[in-house]
This record gives C-alpha cells, sequence and structure tokens, in this order.
C-alpha cells in the first residue's frame, strides 16, 4: 500500500479483513462497527455533541444545544478523554482500579460530579460531609481507645 495515495473501498476492507484473520477476530462490518461505537458512546454518559463529534457527524440544525453549545477542539477532545479516557476500545481492557489512596466516598463523588449527577457547589457540599463525618469518628476513637 502507497501511503502517498488514497485507499480504495475494496482496499480498506481488504486490510480490514486481513486484520480479523490475523487476530482470529469475527468481521464485522462497517455498520456493525458504527454501531458498538455508538452503543459505547451511549453507554459512557458522554454529552451528545462530544458523541457526535466522536463519529465525525456534524451538529444537528434542529438541536440547539448542538448548534450553539460548540466547544473549541481542545476542549471537545478533554471531554472526551475524560469520558472514555482509554477510547472506545478500552472498554475491552479491565485492570485492577487505580486508586492512589483515595477513599472510595471521595472516588464516588468524583464521579457522580463527572458524570453530572451533581453540580460543583453539590459535590463541595458533599465533600464536606465526608470529612465532617471522618473527624467525628476519629475523635470517637480517640474518646473510646485508652
Amino acid at each position: 500500500m502507497n501511503a502517498g495515495r488514497m485507499a480504495s473501498d475494496r482496499t480498506v476492507e481488504r486490510m480490514r479483513h486481513n486484520f480479523a484473520t490475523r487476530h482470529r477476530l469475527p468481521w464485522l462490518t462497517s455498520k456493525d462497527m458504527r454501531h458498538f461505537v455508538r452503543t459505547v458512546l451511549n453507554d459512557s454518559g458522554m454529552p451528545i455533541v462530544e458523541r457526535h463529534y466522536w463519529q465525525g457527524h456534524t451538529p444537528s440544525p434542529g438541536n440547539m444545544d448542538e448548534q450553539y453549545g460548540d466547544r473549541p477542539p481542545e476542549e471537545t477532545l478533554e471531554v472526551q478523554r475524560r469520558y472514555l479516557p482509554q477510547g472506545v476500545l478500552g472498554t475491552f481492557l479491565r485492570g485492577a482500579p487505580v486508586t492512589d489512596g483515595v477513599p472510595p466516598e471521595v472516588r464516588d463523588v468524583w464521579s457522580r460530579l463527572v458524570a453530572g449527577e451533581l453540580d460543583s457547589l453539590e459535590a463541595v457540599d458533599a465533600l464536606r460531609d465526608l470529612v465532617r463525618t471522618a473527624r467525628q469518628r476519629q475523635t470517637v476513637a480517640e474518646i473510646i481507645t485508652p
């Protein structure tokens, strides 16, 4: 294949077939792959504008969020990375979660904030409550421990 020339549809399909055969993967049509990617994007909770851009779609004229809520490309990529840091294929990767000593309660607040379930003020309140609870537990432990 010549990198300076445009690949034909047939060339791309042949490359995909060779790749699937080489890695012993089932054959997926382009439509199957598009549907898989869309399903992963929908399940990720990513905003609709970023999901459309991920698949190369232009904003829909009937959707005002898409028309006027446009971000610069760098911000769009950052939002996409936030929802799928390892990309669509990262859904196949399994590994031990990295916690870095962060309590699960704090990770939960962060996850809910990123998913849009909490706004920033609600997240601050939730973190204050966690700190208050931790201090109360520490005080009780000091009283009970001789």
